[in-house]
């Protein structure tokens, strides 16, 4: 599937459910994420192999403007209010599940976690793996060295207890 074939996808599937500034609003905003993606240096099937099926996408959107009041009805289904994700945002960002945080249709905090991860720069997340990593070897080395002096007696005892019982044999 090409960059084209999915935001048209997209955008007759939005268009069935909410309005034309709706769905100029979201197709917009994919159409900038993959583009801004692309431009980072990757590749447009890696992109939108992310990104999904564009008919689930479109049911999330759906999903997400049918769970807003009706104080926020005309601004239904759009991801970012004013096109402020462009200054605020350096990434993949769902604001309306953010606003809509408690109610029905919001997807699970790791999943948004996740997703606000992957959007970071590669060198950020390579950064935050190795942190991650010398953190775990630290606790693990911690660990060893709290039971080394508890266990090294108990292995002293041990090969003296069997030492004892071949010299009785």
């Amino acid at each position: 599937m090409s960059k084209q074939d999915f935001l048209s996808q997209l955008h007759s599937d939005l268009s069935r459910e909410l309005d034309s500034a709706s769905v100029q609003s979201n197709v917009r905003y994919y159409e900038d994420y993959i583009n801004m993606q692309m431009r980072s240096g990757r590749s447009e099937d890696d992109v939108l192999r992310e990104l999904g099926d564009p008919r689930l996408i479109s049911r999330s959107i759906v999903s997400a403007a049918g769970s807003m009041g009706n104080e926020e009805h005309s601004n239904a289904g759009s991801f970012y209010e004013n096109d402020s994700y462009r200054e605020n945002s350096g990434g993949f960002y769902d604001g309306a599940s953010y606003k809509n945080a408690g109610r029905v249709g919001e997807r699970p905090f790791l999943l948004k976690a996740f997703e606000r991860f992957m959007a970071l720069p590669a060198w950020i997340r390579t950064t935050v793996k190795v942190m991650v990593a010398v953190f775990i070897f630290a606790v693990v080395i911690r660990i060893f060295s709290f039971l080394l002096p508890i266990m090294i007696p108990v292995i002293l005892v041990y090969f003296c207890i069997k030492l004892f019982c071949q010299w009785l044999s």
